[in-house]
């Protein structure tokens, strides 16, 4: 009787953990609780437009300084660069408003892994700013949380509460990277070029050495402004875009597997064409790159500064510093120039603008009342950028 009693037993729990077994692989993890961020006050600056993907959203002073558009998303490749396009408001005055996107993407409910702060930017005007936000292969695939969020003198942090600003939340649905093929096939003909949705990636292979590909989209009189995007190249491929007349109003073939864009401002509205095609029989039917046609209202540029500069060989004294910082660099125009100086935290703690001299520039940077420490420096001019640290020693 023991024996057949242990037998029940045994049996009686075999059951019990096969039933629990199956009703947990049956029960779906709940999402995961974001932690709260919000800006107090929205009377100097809020965000007004924010843009990646399918989702674009303009928008006035939102009550409590936050807004969740958890329901609004959009579809990335993981792999993949996008552009983030934004703006901030200042409805009582100018100011410089500093911004930082946070992505949690391997979606375990925090954006404190490595990465995650996908975009630090600085805003001066409230046009439209566009920069690149490129998905890690190796994120979760699946939906996630992309934060914005906007704060006037210092960056904001990811949770709690700041001064004056704004937080924005979105959903973001990370596709895996495997997922591309000649789906728009056949458009190997500018007669069979393929339409495409503006503002949103495609991705296709030039898959042999005789391939090309032909794509077509409009502009729009509201957004006349164009710009193309082929990124993810597997192999040197050039680029080319044809106005509705059909001539080739510009091209892109840099060399390799550098990314090639081109921005092409008009007031010409109708039915534009893209060419793609491999250089010199170029191709790989296993790999596929990313091409992405942006229109907008405003003109696209380089760099929120619209004209490229040239700067060069940056000199700093005394270093430590105290009191007063000298920079010298280079500059081979007379356009204007912007110094930044931020934290070792990321936080923007100064920044100036001055007009421009060819040749030996110097300027100085009141560094009296920064803690001691070590900051990080940026001299911008045009589309150029120049960096170096220094320390303050009081």
């Amino acid at each position: 009787m023991k024996t057949i009693s242990n037998s029940l037993f045994l049996l009686i729990m075999l059951l019990f953990t096969s039933t629990m077994i199956g009703l947990a692989n049956n029960t779906a993890a709940p999402p995961p609780v974001y932690c709260a961020s919000n800006g107090n006050s929205q009377y100097w600056e809020y965000i007004d437009y924010v843009a990646i993907g399918t989702i674009s959203r303009i928008s006035g002073p939102e009550t409590g300084g936050y807004f969740d558009g958890s329901a609004m998303s959009t579809d990335l490749v993981a792999g993949s660069t996008y552009t983030f396009s934004f703006s901030h408001a200042n409805p009582h005055g100018g100011y410089v408003e500093n911004w930082t996107v946070y992505i949690d993407w391997n979606a375990d409910g925090d954006f404190d892994d490595t990465g995650e702060k996908a975009l630090i930017a600085v805003t001066y005007t409230s046009v439209n700013y566009n920069y690149s936000i490129t998905v890690p292969a190796t994120a979760s695939i699946g939906a996630t949380r992309m934060r914005v969020s906007m704060r006037f003198y210092n960056y904001p942090p990811p949770c709690g509460t700041f001064s004056q600003g704004e937080v924005e939340d979105y959903t973001l649905n990370i596709l895996s990277g495997n997922l591309c093929s000649e789906s728009y096939e056949p458009n190997n003909t500018k007669g069979t070029a393929n339409a495409l949705a503006v503002n949103t990636p495609v991705l296709s292979q030039i898959s042999s050495a005789t391939d090309v590909d032909w794509y077509s989209f409009y502009n729009t009189a509201v957004a006349p402004n164009i710009k193309v995007d082929l990124t993810n190249l597997p192999a040197n491929f050039d680029l080319r875009l044809f106005d509705p007349s059909g001539v080739n109003v510009m091209t892109a073939k840099h060399s390799g597997t550098i990314d090639e864009t081109i921005l092409y401002n008009t007031a010409v509205v109708g039915k534009y064409k893209i060419k793609v095609n491999g250089r010199n029989g170029a191709f790989s039917n296993t790999l596929c790159y990313t091409l992405q046609t942006n229109i907008s209202d405003v003109p696209f540029r380089l760099s929120p500064v619209e004209t490229n500069g040239s700067i060069s060989e940056m000199s700093l004294y005394p270093n430590p510093a105290s009191g007063e910082l000298t920079i010298h660099f280079i500059n081979d125009n007379e356009l204007p120039f912007t110094i930044s100086v931020m934290n070792m935290l990321g936080e923007l703690v100064y920044t100036k603008t001055e007009s421009g001299l060819t040749g030996n520039s110097t300027a100085t940077v009141d560094v009296s009342r920064m803690p001691d420490g070590i900051y990080l420096i940026m001299v911008k001019c045009g589309a150029q950028t120049i960096t170096n640290k220094f320390m303050v020693a009081q």
